[in-house]
C-alpha cells in the first residue's frame, strides 16, 4: 500500500480524522491533526465521513484547497454594464430616433420610471434590456451635456455588415456630416463605425469577426478603411 493510503488508514482507524463539512471553515483543523501525512497531501481516493455523511471519491487534497478558497475573502468585481445616462431635449423624440436608426426600444419593466414622476429616465435597449439607454429630458437643472466619452456596442458581421450597407441612412459621424460605409474603421482586430445621434451623443459600433467582414464586406465592395496607424505596426506585434 502506497504510504499515503497508510496515513489515510491509520487516521480512520484510530478515528484522528476530523469530521468535517466541506464548506465549514475548518482549514487549521484539518492540517493540525493531518500534519505527520501533510507531505503526501492526502491525495488518494477514498470513502471519507464528512460531518457523517458518506462521501465518495474525495480526494482529500481537494478539500483542503476548497477549504482554503473559504478561509479568504472573495476579491470583488463588478457585473456587466448596465446602462449609460444620455441626456436628450425630447425623450420620446429620441426614443423614435433610435427605434427607427438603431433598432432600440423602450424596457417595459422600467416604464414606471419614465411615467410614475417627473425627471426620471426613459429606458431603452436593442438586446432585450441586458444594456440600456437611460434618456433623460432635459431641464434648467440638467442642461444639454451631449455623451462624448464614447460608448461602443457590439455587433456580429450579419448586422455590421447590413448597417454598413444602409449608409448613409440619416445617420451622422461625430462631425456632423453623413455618415457613409467608407468612414468604416480597421482596428486591426475589429472593425468600426463612429456616429453620432442628433443631439451631439456619440457612439461607436464594433465587430470583431474581422476575417469576415475583410473578406464579404471590405474586400467585395471594394471599401478603403480608415486607419489610425500604419498597418505593419500589427504585423511587427504579432510577429514578435
Amino acid at each position: 500500500m502506497p504510504q499515503s493510503d497508510s496515513c489515510m488508514s491509520h487516521a480512520l482507524r484510530n478515528n484522528t480524522l476530523p469530521r468535517v463539512r466541506v464548506r465549514e471553515r475548518v482549514r487549521d483543523k484539518v492540517w493540525r491533526t493531518n500534519r505527520p501525512c501533510a507531505s503526501h497531501g492526502f491525495t488518494s481516493s477514498r470513502t471519507l465521513s464528512l460531518d457523517g455523511s458518506s462521501v465518495s471519491e474525495v480526494r482529500w487534497s481537494r478539500v483542503l484547497k476548497r477549504e482554503s478558497r473559504a478561509m479568504g475573502r472573495a476579491k470583488f468585481r463588478v457585473g456587466r454594464l448596465d446602462h449609460v445616462h444620455i441626456r436628450v431635449p425630447d425623450r420620446e423624440t429620441a426614443a423614435r430616433w433610435y427605434a427607427e436608426h438603431l433598432g432600440f426600444e423602450p424596457v417595459e419593466r422600467f416604464e414606471f420610471w419614465a411615467k410614475g414622476f417627473e425627471g426620471g429616465p426613459l429606458q431603452i435597449s436593442a438586446d432585450g434590456g441586458r444594456t440600456m439607454l437611460a434618456l433623460f429630458e432635459t431641464n434648467e437643472g440638467h442642461p444639454m451635456i451631449p455623451q462624448k466619452t464614447g460608448v461602443a456596442f457590439s455587433l456580429d458581421a450579419e448586422d455590421f455588415m447590413a448597417f454598413a450597407r444602409s449608409l448613409p441612412g440619416g445617420i451622422d459621424s461625430p462631425s456632423g456630416r453623413p455618415l457613409q460605409i467608407g468612414d468604416i474603421v480597421d482596428f486591426d482586430m475589429c472593425w468600426a463605425y463612429s456616429l453620432a445621434d442628433p443631439w451631439g451623443n456619440e457612439y461607436e459600433l464594433n465587430c470583431y469577426d474581422f476575417e469576415r467582414v475583410k473578406a464579404e464586406l471590405i474586400e467585395a465592395e471594394r471599401v478603403e478603411p480608415v486607419r489610425y496607424w500604419p498597418r505593419e505596426l500589427y504585423a511587427r506585434y504579432r510577429n514578435s
